[in-house]
């Protein structure tokens, strides 16, 4: 998955270069045609994950793994119709840095 990757690049920057490398732009509405708002909730926990990974590195917090990739979500039975929480496991792995990866570095000589 890697979803974070976003986020941890922002982090990255921040970390590196301070708060005023960092530009915004406003992209007005965006609406998600390709997933539905249930993947975009499972996507957005990955990425919530990520961050609290960051924050654990820095001895900011401490968490609990096993539950910090435990993603309880409310879903309405199609037969009943009631609704219930279920339970996913969601396990997103950080990439790291290109330049850490060493076939990139052996590609470019370093």
């Amino acid at each position: 998955m890697g979803y974070g990757v976003e986020t941890n690049h922002l982090i990255d920057i921040q970390r590196n270069f301070d708060l005023g490398a960092i530009g915004q732009v406003d992209l007005g509405k965006r609406k998600h045609n390709n997933q539905s708002s249930a993947a975009l909730g499972k996507m957005a926990f990955a990425i919530l994950g990520s961050v609290m990974n960051r924050l654990e590195e820095e001895g900011i917090i401490s968490i609990n793994k096993s539950l910090r990739d435990m993603y309880s979500m409310s879903m309405r039975n199609k037969e009943t119709g009631e609704y219930c929480f279920e339970n996913f496991l969601i396990k997103d792995r950080e990439r790291p840095p290109i330049v850490n990866v060493g076939k990139y570095r052996d590609k470019r000589g370093k």
